[in-house]
């Protein structure tokens, strides 16, 4: 019992003891660190705050936004440049972004290089005043601001944790190298840490923290009710962030253009997005009855989680935050690829885990919404990939890294980097990974200088650096204070990880950081070597042993001018047999010797090479501290460059494949940086070869289809021909109004009283409509086709383009790529127009803002293209290249002497432009010198021309002569300036009106003077002055026969044809009938006339012309002129108030003649056609773009 009682007691006191120690224990405090860019870093503080104090009661929490460490001024104007950056110029962004990602990973001295934004003083002040146990970051800039305190020697011993809050690897393991922990959002990326040396003591999957209000049940029927929708009609809600990122109207349009005529309820939360809620408001009336749009600006989170929950479907941006808390909720989610950088990254990552569908064009998004909505299989994989995800969330590792991980003791009495005190950490393991990636017969290996003043030329001080060479698995290394029967070697033999990181003295007389510990005072960079034979190795090892040899029996030693380190390892290589060439230089500069054995290895192909960089401690106490790249007076350049631009990287330093890198942990971590890059872009070109594959399909399928249309419409009675055969007959026979009501369909016994008339009538009228509905729909389907179509080379070559530009980067200095980069940069400017405008098909403005950038985009790309080609070696001038210049020199002097030949018609041209305006004595001069002009050019550049029917235009307009109330209205399509213009000239058209877009042709002032004159009307100036004066000069009696271009502007190279112009047909015919005129329309097909992509221009023309190019001569140009459709049908059509019908039938008339071209499906090259022809443009295979991209790749491993 007394045993009993005693353990009792005993036990009782412990666990008194225990409480009491726990009573009296300093609490944890932790600072968490967030920025305020983007709601979702403060919401994840904000969650890890609550998970803490649910944890543990005793735990003090501070939040602090990192950016109140900026100037109040600076932190607004960065938050707005950056949000109008996000919004005005998204694709600026993704640039900006991955440029910064590029930095990253190639940073030489990563600490050196991070953020400054912030005041490291005051960073300092806040700490003191908090004495936080534990820091926590939810940004990464808070993190590198924290990095940078701890170079400075603050805070190494308090633990620091971050939580990356995307879903992508960037830059980012190097960050997770200088602090304690890392958690990551997703196990996926453990993998890609892992490769930069960091297991799990450093690194831990938790998902992203979320709200916890999201796990809780709720009333949804309620809510719903509450809010007065209805549940059992389906809910979309839409919602990015508090800035409402992304084009909430264009979405809202193109969803309720794709769900038909099903009920939905469109939930829009615009946050702080004005704009958005103004538009969204006003479009609300427009809407049809099945649309139930809600509109709503700032919501509060908690009632944002209750709309989501209650949704069908949840559209949101492609951030951290937000699609986590979608897949949580476990909703079908479609994320928007808006500005691309880290979001485009998570969004590619979420797509490949089938946890959403992405949306790369806001324009289809209906197309993707619609789809997922009617596709309960797809959806029930989403949410089964969802509820995967969310069960690896694990906010306990976070809770546990504050609960668990101590403060680290006071610092080792002993210093980092000085002999015979502390060396870095696991430097065996990374060297072995590196050796394994790239094992190497030869590596030499240049030590920066080093300075205890860290200055070039003051104290004691090496600005010129350190040669070594290591064979095998040996370092050798000339030791210049050896002295004979003190050091038993004048060549200092040792491992690569004592050369660099030991803090173990192994000979008497060689300083500290050049015979071993190298890292500790100065940065290394090396040139590894395969390919060197065993036989050279061992007569390298030879000549070595004589040199020691000499040493111990002769006395030699170190000379600065006749044997130094750098003359060392090059005697070494050249006992090997491998001599540069160079010209021998004294004294020898370790730099030159590396330059020239770089040349002489990377120019054999017998050798591989890989350049490495054994990176500087940034925690090091040494004496000496680094200077940046070494000098030599050999290469003058180079080495002011270096004096002047200390900071500036070095072209060896831009070709770092692989880095051993030292954290501020003084752990050692291996980065292969070759497969940085091809890793972090590899699923973005992926999904740029689907992107392309698929619109190749896409298209190729569209030919199928139209085919298939084109065979209707063949088969069909009312085709081409007998159409208008039938209309002929038709008119004579029906009245007006008869005609009219048949197009309307408005067919009884009061508008045909005649039973068999209108028996008749009732099948003309569906044949009829069978021919609408087969044209419309085939032409509609036709300009999808070409969107697809320009779609699918536009964005193929814009890929490619960035991608060559970036290679040339890499290898070429700046000055070299000075109008590549302004190519590529007005190359971008001209995607971009495009882009934006690539839904604007046939409508005003449609050359100035879709074709012409779309032609002038394909212009500056092939600059870039032939820039890479020239530099990188890929055309050689050669015997056979003189000779096409001297033709080229004979085909310049040809086109001089033409332009002299078209000069007197020019001299006319210019006096009727600047002349009196003869108009008024009933004559056209301007527009019938302007064709005079073109038959002069088409003679001088041997251009002909071959019209067929032209002879009823002519026999039209004699039967019409001036005085009657007829108008002609020539209707061609509109292929090509110089040769449009060629072949109208060749229509011999007597006093006619010309309606031509001057501004786009001749400079401003010529056309403003053209526009005063009577027989020119200029368009494209957006008011309807110009059928004004068309009406006016047919009343004036000068002209009664008008030259229009229905389509507008120039086509964009692909030999297509666009809508006519609205204003054509309900304008201009309209307006004219109206007045009283019988109106002719005659359509003409110019066949041939237009040119690949950017060749399609004037400039082209007579660039090609000078150069040389076959670019007019012989050329024989096609046209044929359509019967004129008669009068009465047009009459009719305009009666009907079916202005587009007229258009419609035109347009039928060019793609007719234009189908009968051997490489052309109805004005449109056929894909194969295609992308053969712009493999002989171009010089690239458009198809195989994932081979000439991957064929760009390689300097992603230089």
């Amino acid at each position: 019992m007394g045993t009993y009682f005693m353990k009792l007691l005993r036990m009782s006191a412990l666990a008194l003891l225990l409480l009491t120690a726990t009573a009296f224990a300093e609490p944890k405090k932790v600072v968490i660190f967030y920025s305020s860019i983007g709601m979702g870093h403060k919401s994840a503080a904000e969650a890890i705050q609550k998970n803490l104090v649910a944890k543990d009661p005793t735990v003090v929490v501070e939040l602090k936004n990192i950016r109140d460490f900026m100037p109040k001024w600076r932190a607004s104007l960065d938050e707005w440049l950056f949000w109008t950056v996000v919004k005005k110029a998204p694709d600026r962004f993704d640039q900006m972004f991955n440029s910064k990602m590029d930095q990253g990973r190639a940073r030489f001295q990563f600490v050196d290089g991070l953020t400054k934004n912030y005041s490291q003083e005051q960073m300092i002040e806040y700490l003191e005043q908090q004495k936080p146990t534990h820091i926590l970051t939810t940004h990464y800039g808070s993190t590198e601001a924290l990095i940078r305190l701890r170079k400075a020697g603050h805070y190494k011993n308090t633990p620091v944790g971050w939580l990356h809050t995307d879903y992508f690897t960037g830059y980012f393991p190097r960050i997770s190298q200088n602090i304690d922990m890392t958690f990551l959002g997703i196990d996926a990326l453990e993998n890609e840490w892992a490769k930069h040396g960091l297991d799990s003591s450093k690194v831990a999957t938790t998902g992203l923290p979320i709200n916890p209000q999201i796990f809780e049940s709720f009333d949804q029927e309620s809510f719903m009710n509450e809010k007065g929708l209805k549940p059992d009609v389906k809910t979309v809600v839409l919602m990015s962030g508090g800035e409402g990122v992304g084009n909430f109207p264009l979405i809202v349009e193109s969803i309720v253009k794709r769900i038909g005529n099903e009920p939905l309820q469109l939930v829009t939360i615009c946050g702080k997005n004005e704009e958005h809620f103004k538009a969204l408001t006003e479009m609300k009336a427009k809407l049809p009855s099945n649309i139930d749009l809600r509109v709503l600006g700032f919501t509060k989170n908690d009632e944002v989680i209750k709309y989501i929950k209650s949704s069908n479907l949840y559209i949101t941006k492609s951030g951290g935050l937000s699609p986590t808390e979608g897949f949580a909720i476990n909703k079908p989610i479609v994320l928007l690829d808006v500005y691309g950088g880290h979001e485009r990254h998570n969004a590619n990552l979420f797509e490949n885990l089938g946890l959403a569908v992405v949306n790369r064009d806001q324009n289809t998004i209906g197309r993707d919404v619609v789809a997922l909505l009617n596709n309960p299989e797809k959806q029930k994989s989403m949410l089964e990939k969802q509820a995967e995800f969310k069960a690896k969330y694990n906010m306990d590792k976070i809770t546990d890294f504050v609960l668990t991980r101590e403060t680290s003791a006071q610092a080792d009495s002993k210093a980092v980097g000085v002999e015979n005190g502390i060396a870095v950490k696991n430097f065996d393991k990374a060297l072995s990974s590196m050796d394994r990636d790239f094992p190497a017969d030869v590596e030499i290996i240049l030590s920066y200088g080093k300075s205890d003043l860290q200055k070039r030329f003051k104290g004691d001080t090496n600005p010129f650096g350190h040669l070594a060479i290591k064979i095998d698995g040996t370092v050798y290394t000339l030791n210049g204070r050896a002295t004979p029967g003190v050091e038993p070697e004048l060549v200092h033999k040792t491992q690569l990880a004592t050369y660099l990181y030991s803090v173990e003295r192994f000979v008497t007389n060689m300083e500290h950081t050049d015979a071993f510990g190298n890292s500790y005072a100065r940065d290394n960079i090396s040139i590894k070597v395969q390919g060197v034979t065993q036989e050279q190795k061992e007569k390298m090892k030879e000549y070595i042993a004589q040199v020691d040899e000499r040493f111990v029996k002769e006395g030699i030693g170190y000379n600065k001018k006749t044997f130094n380190c750098a003359d060392l390892v090059k005697n070494i290589l050249e006992r090997g047999g491998l001599v540069t060439g160079a010209k021998p230089r004294s004294p020898t500069f370790p730099l030159d010797v590396l330059t020239d054995y770089k040349n002489l290895f990377e120019g054999d192909a017998r050798f591989k090479t890989e350049m490495v960089h054994y990176q500087y401690v940034p925690n090091s106490e040494n004496f000496y501290k680094p200077l940046r790249f070494p000098l030599s007076p050999y290469q003058g350049l180079r080495t002011v460059k270096a004096l002047v631009k200390p900071e500036s990287l070095d072209p060896f330093e831009r070709l770092i494949g692989k880095r051993v890198a030292v954290g501020m942990d003084n752990n050692v971590y291996y980065d292969n940086v070759s497969n940085y890059s091809a890793a972090e872009n590899k699923d973005a070109l992926e999904k740029t070869h689907a992107a392309q594959d698929s619109r190749l399909k896409f298209f190729e399928n569209y030919e199928k289809m139209l085919d298939t249309l084109d065979g209707h419409i063949k088969q069909f009675k009312f085709d081409s021909e007998q159409i208008q055969k039938d209309l002929q007959i038709i008119s004579k026979e029906y009245t007006v109004t008869e005609m009219s009501d048949v197009i309307n369909n408005s067919i009884n016994a009061k508008t045909f009283p005649d039973a068999d008339k209108r028996e008749r009538a009732v099948k003309l009228q569906a044949g009829f409509a069978e021919w609408e509905r087969l044209q419309t729909t085939y032409q509609k389907k036709m300009d999808e086709y070409i969107k697809n179509e320009m779609d699918y080379l536009i964005i193929g070559t814009q890929t490619l383009i960035k991608v060559l530009f970036e290679e040339m980067k890499v290898t070429f200095p700046n000055e070299k790529l000075v109008e590549v980069a302004a190519a590529l940069k007005s190359a971008e400017g001209a995607y971009k127009t495009y882009i934006a405008n690539r839904e604007n098909i046939g409508v005003p403005l449609d050359g100035v803002n879709r074709t012409f950038p779309f032609r002038k985009f394909f212009g500056e790309a092939k600059t870039v293209i032939d820039a890479y080609n020239q530099l990188t070696g890929r055309q050689v001038t050669s015997q056979a290249e003189v000779v096409t210049w001297k033709t080229k020199a004979k085909r310049m002097f040809s086109f001089a002497t033409a332009l002299g030949k078209m000069s007197p018609q020019v001299v006319k041209l210019v006096f009727a432009v600047f002349g009196k305006d003869r108009s008024s004595e009933g004559k056209t001069p301007l527009s019938t010198g302007i064709s005079e002009t073109f038959k002069s050019l088409a003679r001088a550049f041997g251009v002909t021309t071959k019209v067929a029917g032209v002879e009823g235009l002519q026999e039209l307009v004699k039967a019409n002569p001036l005085g009657t109330k007829t108008v002609n209205i020539i209707a061609p399509n509109h292929s090509h300036p110089i040769y449009d213009a060629i072949l109208m000239a060749s229509l011999n058209l007597p006093h006619h009106l010309l309606v031509m877009a001057t501004d786009q042709i001749v400079p401003g002032k010529i056309g403003n003077r053209m526009d005063t004159n009577k027989s020119i009307v200029t368009v494209g100036r957006g008011s309807d002055l110009p059928i004004q004066k068309i009406i006016a000069e047919l009343e004036r009696g000068v002209s009664n026969n008008i030259m229009i271009y229905p389509e507008g502007s120039i086509a964009s190279g692909l030999y297509d044809t666009r809508p006519a112009r609205e204003k054509f047909a309900h304008g201009l015919v309209r307006q004219l009938v109206e007045r009283g005129y019988k109106v002719n329309i005659v359509p003409v097909s110019y066949k041939n006339a237009s040119r690949f992509l950017n060749e399609n221009s004037i400039s082209e023309f007579f660039k090609r012309s000078a150069s040389g190019d076959k670019y007019g001569a012989g050329t024989v140009l096609e046209a044929t002129v359509s019967p004129a459709i008669p009068t009465e049908v047009v009459d009719a059509i305009v009666k009907s108030g079916k202005y587009n019908l007229l258009n419609t039938y035109l347009r039928q008339h060019w793609l007719a003649e234009l189908g009968t071209m051997p490489n052309t499906m109805n004005g449109l090259l056929r894909s194969q056609d295609l992308i053969k022809k712009f493999n002989e443009q171009f010089g690239i295979n458009i198809r195989n773009l994932k081979a000439n991209i991957n064929s760009c790749m390689g300097f992603y491993s230089k």
